[in-house]
C-alpha cells in the first residue's frame, strides 16, 4: 500500500499536512505557521485542527501527523510554541489525553462553555513548546 503525506499550503498563512494511503484519507493537520511582523507573537504557530479518518483512530496516525507538523515548524519556521483550543463535547474520552501525549497543556483556569442548541462543548487552550 502506498502512504503518504502531502504538504499543502492553502494560503500564504495556512498549512495542511494530509495523510493518504492509496485514494483514502487518513487524516488533515491544519496549521499556520508563526509570521515575521513587529508585535510579540513572532514565535506562536497556531493548530487549527486535527481530524483522523473515523476507521484509522487509535493508531498513532494523529500523533504521527502533529510530530510532523512540530518537525516542519521547527525546521522552516521560527516557532517556539503552538497554540490552540480544545473544543470537547464530551464524544470522545480520549481527546484530552491525545494532546496531553502529544506534549500540550491544557489551560483548565481559561476554560469556557459554548452552548449551540444541540452540544455543549468545553472550550480550553492548549499549548506546547516545541
Amino acid at each position: 500500500m502506498s502512504t503518504r503525506l502531502l504538504l499543502v499550503h492553502e494560503s500564504p498563512k495556512v498549512i495542511s499536512l494530509i495523510l493518504n494511503r492509496n485514494s483514502t484519507r487518513l487524516g488533515r493537520v491544519r496549521f499556520t505557521p508563526p509570521t515575521v511582523t513587529t508585535n510579540t507573537d513572532d514565535t506562536i504557530a497556531y493548530l487549527h485542527h486535527i481530524k483522523v479518518n473515523h476507521f484509522y483512530r487509535n493508531k498513532e496516525i494523529g500523533s504521527f501527523m502533529l510530530n510532523h507538523m512540530n518537525t516542519y515548524l521547527k525546521k522552516n519556521t521560527l516557532a517556539e510554541t503552538i497554540k490552540s483550543v480544545l473544543w470537547d463535547d464530551m464524544s470522545n474520552p480520549y481527546l484530552s489525553s491525545f494532546f496531553i501525549k502529544n506534549g500540550y497543556t491544557l489551560n483548565t483556569g481559561e476554560q469556557t462553555i459554548y452552548d449551540d442548541g444541540e452540544k455543549i462543548f468545553e472550550i480550553t487552550p492548549i499549548e506546547r513548546n516545541l
